[in-house]
């Protein structure tokens, strides 16, 4: 009798309660592998979902990683996990709020490290018994680095697929179908003269939580970097659809924080002050539209352009972090050299190229250029100090002096201003102007054949000059005939 009254209890109780018999939180979404340098995992987090019927008290809860059962520590928001909500377990809930600093839901701290290889997982309730069971997740190339993560497709299984991260997000729905029915568990007693039959009726309750859709377009700008003032960069957008698949006939706008903006996906763009610029992209196709952001820091050049004597540059790199120089020109005699694309100088250190690899010697007049041809620097400049340094490199002798502020100003600040002072001796010097034209031509001349050689343009400079010496004094006889001498 006693244990056919426990069973009826235990009936009786379950249909009255039966959503504590579900609960049941599993992990919806996996960041494993954020973009950059990792270190000990500061960047890494997981979200769990409750699909159960109740809520639950999430701080009682473990999170299984490397064979150990990791405790939960509520940061913000509540411990209690309704049906259908999500919350947010981070290595460092620092780190996890300067990564998504719009997140507005239930923070837990833990302590893990995720491996971007793949590793078990679980989630395990206060009484060690499996909430989620342990499995191991795959790898994705889009969620490895690339700033996407894992996404469970289900309920039910352990399907996860790559897409866009969203803590505290997602389309899963609780199992409570089985609660929604009416549960009727009827309990019997019988004894030898009257038997009893009672019915029991409950409802479950039913979340009244409604998942966003997922998104069908995602952009990319990029990654953060550091840029040059002046110097062009060049931005590439993508558009991908949930199938991690590029996509075409969508619109690319920029907005690059300083008040220019620009169309396409592939653009150039050079900021004129120092600072750091929130860089938005904005993609459109149809009626869906996505958005990503970039931080790009503008710093002043912080660099040296040296001729060395052998007829090699150095180009110094005096910043304290590595900069890209890709199509930076170099110029000397009409001749260009533009560097390659990933021209990497790392900091505190120099880019040294010979004249072989030029394809021309280089003189004191040499000048580096932006990529879009201004003038950064001229030979023997160097942008921090202004200064000409004399050691084994070439000086810069026919310059006049020039203050700080105008060699780091603009090129159009280092051109110097030369005033031509006229003399009564200019004047009435014979064949003077005839000297002067062909001193202009020769040099003209000498600029025009830059391109033929380095040895070529010295031999038609010199016939140029011999031409003009000699008009000079052909010049003065003729002069000298004109004056008749009469003795009285």
């Amino acid at each position: 009798m006693r244990k056919r009254m426990l069973c009826t209890l235990l009936v009786f109780f379950t249909g009255i309660f039966p959503a504590l018999a579900s609960a049941q939180v599993i992990i919806s979404e996996i960041m494993y592998d954020a973009p950059g340098t990792e270190g000990s995992g500061e960047h890494d987090w997981i979200e769990v979902f409750n699909a159960g019927g109740a809520s639950i008290d999430l701080s009682t809860y473990r999170f299984v990683e490397a064979n150990t059962n990791h405790t939960l520590k509520l940061d913000r928001g509540l411990a209690t996990l309704p049906s259908g909500g999500y919350a947010v377990i981070a290595n460092s809930t620092g780190v996890f709020i300067a990564d998504y600093p719009t997140f507005s839901g239930t923070l837990f701290d833990s302590s893990f490290n995720l491996s971007s290889s793949g590793e078990s997982i679980g989630i395990r309730t206060g009484d060690l018994a499996d909430s989620d069971p342990a499995f191991t997740y795959v790898p994705s190339d889009f969620a490895t680095n690339n700033g996407g993560s894992l996404h469970r497709v289900a309920v039910s299984g352990t399907a996860f697929t790559a897409n866009t991260p969203s803590p505290g997000s997602g389309s899963l729905v609780a199992q409570v179908a089985q609660e929604s029915d009416t549960n009727t568990q009827t309990a019997t007693t019988s004894n030898a003269t009257s038997t009893a039959t009672t019915t029991q009726t409950t409802l479950a309750s039913v979340s009244s939580y409604v998942p966003p859709p997922l998104p069908k377009l995602y952009a990319d700008a990029g990654h953060d970097r550091t840029v040059i003032v002046g110097a062009d960069t060049l931005f590439d957008g993508r558009a991908y659809n949930r199938q991690q698949e590029i996509e075409s006939n969508v619109r690319f706008s920029w907005n690059f924080g300083d008040g220019s903006t620009a169309e396409g996906p592939h653009v150039r763009h050079h900021f004129e002050y120092p600072g750091r610029y929130a860089v938005i992209l904005n993609i459109a196709q149809d009626i869906d539209a996505a958005a990503d952001q970039v931080i790009v820091t503008a710093e002043s050049a912080h660099l040296g352009f040296i001729v060395h004597a052998d007829n090699s540059i150095a180009v110094e790199n005096l910043s304290g972090h590595d900069l890209d120089l890709s199509g930076w020109v170099i110029r000397s005699f009409g001749r260009e050299f533009m560097l390659p694309e990933k021209s990497i100088i790392l900091a505190e250190e120099a880019l040294r190229i010979g004249y072989i690899r030029l394809g021309f010697t280089v003189s004191a007049h040499a000048e580096l250029a932006y990529p879009n041809g201004i003038v950064a620097l001229k030979a023997g400049e160097r942008s921090e100090t202004s200064s000409v340094s004399a050691d084994n490199q070439t000086s810069v002798h026919d310059e006049p002096q020039k203050s700080e502020t105008s060699r780091t100003t603009s090129p159009a600040a280092r051109t110097p201003h030369i005033e031509v002072q006229k003399t009564e001796a200019d004047e009435i010097r014979p064949g003077h102007e005839a000297t002067t034209s062909a001193l202009t031509a020769s040099a003209g001349a000498v600029r025009a054949t830059g391109r033929m050689g380095n040895y070529m343009w010295w031999l038609l400079a010199a016939v140029i000059a011999m031409v003009a010496g000699g008009a000079t004094i052909a010049a003065r006889r003729i002069k000298q005939s004109e004056w008749d001498i009469t003795e009285e």
